[in-house]
């Protein structure tokens, strides 16, 4: 969580909207703010900033030399010709630190839920949720097509019991690494869960994991 030099933890109301040519308000809305106090200090809970890099000085540098290099925008999606220089240094290094031959990088967090679940899930999974994961994987596994079963939050127990009673040859374990809402982490009991060989008719992994090589 970022912590911000601010004035305490309650909010103030002020007015909002777009005023016309002569100063008179068109629209009527309230903006919540944090009102400044001298010398305290201001835990963030709300925002996204966990690692506190929004005002970081060589964060700001980078996005102000790449809007001078290449606008405010890419212009176009992805899709058509919203690809940059940029885009391509990034996954290049992002594949180098993690010791990959590529890398493809999402535009949201949304997004990389929804790609990377969809494209692991289909017909014949199982894909077992915590109870307490992101809205954007909870929609991820509805559209990959797999049947859902839905563990309490950080139950391994629970996760195990799904797993073993399933008819589908391969499941997938969906959590979280930090739970945003609750900040605690999955319990590291569900990547031997993940490993373990099934008994029975379907002799395989309960989940694949990712294979991943760590640079040296």
């Amino acid at each position: 969580m970022a912590v911000r030099p601010a004035a305490g933890l309650h909010g103030e109301l002020v007015p909002g909207g777009t005023r016309d040519q002569g100063g008179r308000s068109r629209t009527r809305r309230l903006d919540r703010r944090l009102a400044t106090r001298d010398g305290d200090t201001l835990l963030d809970l709300a925002g996204n900033d966990y690692l506190g890099l929004t005002d970081h000085a060589e964060v700001i540098l980078g996005a102000t030399t790449a809007a001078r290099a290449y606008g405010g925008g890419a212009g176009a999606s992805r899709l058509i010709s919203g690809i940059l220089p940029v885009h391509d240094q990034l996954k290049d290094a992002l594949a180098e630190l993690l010791g990959a031959s590529s890398a493809l990088v999402f535009s949201t967090g949304y997004h990389a839920n929804l790609g990377a679940v969809t494209a692991l899930g289909g017909a014949d999974i199982l894909i077992v949720s915590d109870a307490h994961i992101h809205a954007s994987l909870n929609d991820a596994a509805r559209l990959s097509g797999a049947q859902v079963a839905v563990a309490g939050h950080s139950d391994a127990t629970e996760v195990e019991r799904m797993l073993g009673a399933r008819s589908q040859p391969r499941a997938m374990i969906v959590v979280e690494s930090i739970y945003s809402v609750l900040g605690d982490a999955a319990p590291l009991k569900l990547d031997e869960i993940a490993r373990r060989p099934r008994t029975g008719a379907h002799r395989k992994p309960w989940a694949v994991p990712g294979q991943r090589r760590h640079p040296r």
